[in-house]
C-alpha cells in the first residue's frame, strides 16, 4: 500500500504493563499538549490537522481511518524487512529487525483494540491515539532496522535489474496519481483494498474532493492487477434522500505487482437541489464475505444557501385576547357592569424567517452530514411577523426564534405585541355604570409570550420525500 499514513508520537512509557492505564489518560491530554507526527513515505509530519477543530467523534472516526490504511503497510514493510534480514547474517540486523517486528506486533494488537473500542467518544479517540503512538515506536524501529541493514552490502540484483518490490510499486502509484488523480476533477481506488489509491503522496493534491457543485464532473477511477477485474464492481450515483451512513471495510494487504486501470466512471453533477450528495461505491469480490470488499465514498454535493424564507405562522398566544366587556345587569334598570375577558387566542400570520448562517439548498434533514457550522446554519433562525389579516395587519406583531428540524416545517417561540383594550382611566372593573352611560375601551400594545410552529413552501418537497421514502420501504 501507498504512502500518506498518519502517526502520533506519545511522550510516555509504554512498554510496562502497568503504565496502560495512564497511558490511555495521557493520551486525551497529549492530544493538545504533545506534538504529533506520522510517517509519510519515509518522513514524518505533523497530523494536529487531521483532528484541528473537531470533536472526539469526528477525530476517532478519521484516526481510525488512518489506522485502517497503516496496517496494510506495516505487514507489507515488516515483511520485506524480515526477508532482507534473514539474508544478512549479522547480530545487529537480527536484533534490530526482531525489534521492529516486536514493535509491529504491539502496533497491529494496539489497532485492533482500537477498532473494536467502545465507552464513549474522548475513550475511542484515546485508544486511537494510543494505536498511533505504538506505531511510531514501531516506525523508529522500522528506520533502525534499515540503517543496521544499509551497513550490510546489498545482494546482487536479480536478472534483468530488478529494483525493491515495494518501492517500484510506490514510483508506479506515484506516477499514476500524477498523471490519472489529481483533485478535485478526478479520484483514485485501490483494487486491492478499496481505499484511495493515491493516500499520503506528496502534495496533497489527490484526495476527494470535499464539495462538488452543479456543473462539476468527478472521474472515478479504479487502479490494481489485472486478475481483479472481473471481480470488482464500481457505481457512481446521485443521492437525494438524506442521512446516509457507511461502514468501513476491512483491510486488506497488498501484493506487489503491475497496476491497470480496471474501471472508470464520469459523473457530472446537474441542476437539481434535490441532489445532495454523489455517492461511490466499489466492490470486489472474495472467497467468503469477509474476505469481499465493499466500500462507499460520499461526496456532498454544495447547492449555496438561502437566508430569508416566507412561510405562515400559527402561534398559541398566552392571553392574546382582551376585551372590555360592558353587561347589562338583570333587574336594574338598564345599570351595567364593567369587567375585562383574557384568553389565549391563536391568530394565524405572516412571518419572514432569518438564518444568519445560511440554509443549504435542497437539504430535506437539518442534521444531514452532522457538521456543525452546517447543522447550526440550518436549524437556528429568528423571525418577525403580522397578522394574516391585511385589514388590520398591525394588531399583532411577532418576533421570535426558529429551530427548523426539517426544510418547510419549524418551530417557533417568542414575544408578540398585540394590541389588546383596556379601561379607560377613571374606571376599574366591577364598576357599574349608569343608566345611559357608556365607556369606550382604550386600545394599546401588550407583550405576550407565544409559541408555534412554521409552514413554508418546502414543506411540499419534504412530505413528498417522507411519503416516497415510506413506500419505499413498505414495498421492499
Amino acid at each position: 500500500m501507498n504512502g500518506k499514513r498518519e502517526r502520533a508520537l506519545l511522550k510516555s512509557n509504554q512498554d510496562a504493563p502497568w503504565m496502560r492505564i495512564a497511558r490511555v489518560a495521557a493520551a486525551i491530554c497529549a492530544i493538545l499538549l504533545t506534538p504529533r507526527v506520522a510517517r509519510a513515505d519515509g518522513a514524518c509530519r505533523d497530523v494536529d490537522q487531521l483532528c484541528s477543530g473537531a470533536d472526539d467523534k469526528t477525530c476517532a472516526e478519521k484516526l481510525s481511518g488512518v489506522l485502517l490504511n497503516i496496517e496494510g503497510e506495516v505487514l507489507n514493510e515488516i515483511s520485506a524487512l524480515q526477508k532482507r534480514g534473514s539474508a544478512a547474517p549479522s547480530a545487529s540486523v537480527t536484533t534490530a529487525v526482531t525489534l521492529a517486528k516486536t514493535k509491529s506486533d504491539a502496533f497491529l494488537a494496539s489497532r485492533k483494540t482500537a477498532s473494536s473500542a467502545a465507552g464513549t467518544d474522548a475513550e475511542k479517540k484515546a485508544a486511537a491515539v494510543k494505536a498511533i503512538a505504538e506505531h511510531c515506536d514501531y516506525v523508529t524501529a522500522r528506520d533502525q532496522a534499515g540503517k543496521e541493514l544499509s551497513k550490510i552490502p546489498a545482494p546482487p540484483a536479480a536478472p534483468g535489474g530488478g529494483a525493491d518490490p515495494l518501492t517500484a510499486q510506490r514510483q508506479e502509484i506515484q506516477q499514476i496519481c500524477t498523471s490519472s488523480c489529481k483533485a478535485p476533477g478526478a479520484f483514485c481506488i485501490d483494487a486491492r483494498s478499496g481505499e484511495p489509491l493515491c493516500d499520503g503522496l506528496a502534495p496533497d493534491v489527490y484526495s476527494l474532493a470535499g464539495a462538488l457543485s452543479p456543473g462539476d464532473r468527478l472521474i472515478v477511477r479504479v487502479f490494481g492487477e489485472a486478475a481483479l477485474k472481473d471481480k470488482l464492481k464500481l457505481s457512481v450515483s446521485f443521492i437525494r434522500s438524506p442521512d446516509r451512513r457507511f461502514d468501513d471495510p476491512a483491510s486488506a494487504a497488498r501484493a506487489p505487482a503491475r497496476l491497470e486501470l480496471l474501471a472508470e466512471q464520469t459523473a457530472e453533477v446537474p441542476e437539481d437541489t434535490s441532489i445532495t450528495s454523489l455517492k461511490i461505491r466499489y466492490e470486489l469480490a472474495g472467497d467468503g464475505p469477509e474476505s469481499a470488499i465493499d466500500e462507499s465514498y460520499a461526496v456532498p454535493i454544495d447547492q449555496g444557501q438561502y437566508y430569508l424564507e416566507f412561510g405562515v405562522l400559527f402561534p398559541l398566544v398566552m392571553d392574546g385576547s382582551r376585551r372590555v366587556v360592558q353587561t347589562t345587569l338583570p333587574g336594574a334598570g338598564g345599570e351595567r357592569r364593567l369587567s375585562v375577558q383574557e384568553d389565549w387566542s391563536v391568530n394565524p400570520s405572516i412571518v419572514l424567517n432569518v438564518f444568519p448562517g445560511g440554509r443549504r439548498r435542497g437539504v430535506i434533514s437539518s442534521f444531514q452530514d452532522m457538521r456543525l457550522a452546517a447543522t447550526l446554519g440550518d436549524l437556528l433562525g429568528v423571525q418577525a411577523g403580522v397578522d394574516l389579516d391585511l385589514g388590520e395587519p398591525f394588531d399583532r406583531i411577532f418576533f421570535g426564534g426558529v429551530i427548523e428540524p426539517v426544510a418547510g416545517l419549524s418551530f417557533n417561540a417568542g414575544l408578540a405585541f398585540v394590541q389588546q383594550e383596556y379601561l379607560p382611566a377613571g374606571h376599574a372593573e366591577d364598576m357599574i355604570l349608569p343608566v345611559g352611560e357608556s365607556v369606550s375601551p382604550v386600545r394599546r400594545y401588550a407583550p405576550r409570550f407565544y409559541f408555534g410552529a412554521t409552514l413554508t413552501l418546502d414543506i411540499v418537497n419534504t412530505a413528498t420525500t417522507a411519503t416516497t421514502s415510506f413506500a419505499s420501504a413498505l414495498t421492499r
